[in-house]
């Protein structure tokens, strides 16, 4: 059954569904976003959910045949909220939500697409981030939408779930959500312009030394982060998915160490570049940066081919009192690349 039969099997079964709520909009608090009561066949339903802590904000539901909609407004416990879905802030509360998503233990839970849409059909209108599911829910298989985005300082979560059944109504429903988000958001956007979306996020060094520190270990940590932002530089992808400091990988950190040690003039090397330069020499610097400099990050289980055991013998005797200097870090200003899509037309 298409998406506009459906709207108007819903009108003849209800009279004029406006009417039926005394109103034609819905104020979203706590921001003054409204929405219309009535989405396609999709009516609010139920009272609004206030949450506690404020923080999280209040939830609206929609409900049809086969279609639900919740709509989330809240900010987090945050001041500064900027417009739009491809931000920091905004790409945080989505990788909260997907999260929360995929343990919510719907059975067969299946990660479909992920991508940025635009909430308009100008370059001006917002973005929003936009990612897709399948699963089955009460025994029922189940589309389901989840979309994040901010505007006056609140953010903006809904998530739009469907019966598979209605798998071809998809198209229709997604844009005519979106569309009405867009416009609900239109007169409160700031006046400054969005970014490009997918637009590279910018880098930033951030060194920090020790009191007293040599002269030689701050020409180091200015070299160290320069080819941790070349590396960047050369593959996005390996920066955190919404911006923040960049926590380099096993190999990566290898890299940009050995790049320091052939950086490093011999008679001028820095202490720590010494002490990585006799591992390298005696062929443990995998082990010593798998060993002495390892994040978290990197998990527990170590590369293959490392010589733990012949590094600790070694280092014992070459070793003594290393220390890594707090270099400081790269950050990302934004987050990574995502794919835009046009909201286009009903």
């Amino acid at each position: 059954m298409a998406m506009k039969k459906l709207w108007w099997l819903a009108v003849a079964c209800t009279g004029a569904p406006l009417a039926a709520f005394g109103q034609d909009m819905v104020k979203l608090e706590p921001s003054p976003l409204q929405l219309p009561a009535n989405l396609g066949p999709m009516r609010i339903s139920g009272e609004p959910h206030r949450y506690d802590p404020a923080a999280l904000g209040v939830s609206y539901q929609y409900s049809g045949r086969g279609l639900s909609l919740t709509v989330y407004v809240y900010d987090a416990a945050l001041e500064q909220i900027p417009d739009g879905g491809d931000t920091a802030a905004s790409c945080q509360q989505f990788e909260e939500a997907r999260f929360g998503l995929e343990h919510a233990k719907y059975p067969d839970t299946q990660f479909k697409s992920e991508r940025l849409v635009r909430l308009g059909a100008t370059e001006d209108m917002p973005v929003a981030r936009e990612a897709v599911y399948e699963y089955v829910r009460d025994g029922q298989p189940t589309i389901s939408y989840l979309w994040v985005t901010a505007v006056a300082k609140y953010f903006v979560k809904l998530r739009f779930s469907l019966d598979a059944r209605l798998r071809d109504e998809v198209p229709e429903a997604r844009i005519a959500v979106l569309s009405e988000l867009g416009a609900a958001m239109k007169p409160y956007l700031a006046p400054v312009a969005e970014k490009a979306p997918g637009e590279k996020g910018k880098t930033s060094s951030s060194l920090n030394f020790a009191m007293g520190a040599s002269t030689e270990d701050m020409v180091a940590g200015i070299l160290y982060l320069g080819l941790l932002s070349a590396a960047l530089e050369q593959a996005p992808a390996l920066g955190p998915k919404c911006g923040g400091d960049f926590v380099p990988g096993f190999e990566t950190e290898l890299s940009a160490l050995r790049g320091l040690l052939a950086f490093e003039e011999a008679d001028k090397k820095s202490p720590f570049g010494k002490q990585l330069a006799k591992a390298e020499a005696a062929g443990f610097l995998e082990e010593l940066v798998w060993t002495d400099l390892h994040r978290e990050a990197w998990g527990a289980e170590p590369p293959e081919g490392l010589d733990a055991r012949g590094y600790e013998t070694w280092r014992k005797k070459n070793l003594k009192r290393f220390k890594r200097p707090n270099f400081g870090s790269v950050g990302v200003e934004s987050p990574a690349p995502l794919p835009v899509e046009p909201l286009g037309t009903l």
